[in-house]
């Protein structure tokens, strides 16, 4: 009966974290106040918060709240503003490689620098 219990009671605090992953939130461990993830110290009392466990590096801080959102949300869960998503850098390219000789061409040639074929 004593390990059913405490199987139990590991499950519920297993999906406390989960909620507190899900809200982007960690909880003071002097007062209980839920903080946005990322703070330091405590908005209520002023205590120094634990260190959270979870990937901030699946998620995106919220420019206006500072909450986490995981990435791909398009507005924020805590505020409702939209989150500034990293735009992709298209990389061109910026030199061809001859498919003949090897050599390294600029990328407007039509025809080789070193041996003349066609690009």
């Amino acid at each position: 009966m004593m390990q059913e219990i405490q199987a139990s009671q590991e499950i519920i605090r297993d999906c406390k974290e989960q909620i507190k992953q899900i809200k982007g939130v960690v909880v003071c461990e002097n007062c209980n106040t839920e903080n946005p993830l990322g703070a330091t110290y405590c908005s209520k009392c002023g205590k120094e918060l634990p260190k959270s466990n979870i990937d901030t590096e699946n998620m995106v801080q919220c420019s206006s709240c500072s909450k986490y959102n995981p990435k791909g949300m398009r507005f924020c869960t805590g505020c409702g503003q939209p989150l500034v998503v990293e735009e992709k850098k298209i990389e061109y390219p910026t030199k061809k490689i001859c498919p003949s000789c090897g050599a390294e061409n600029n990328v407007e040639n039509a025809f080789c620098e070193e041996c003349g074929n066609k690009l």
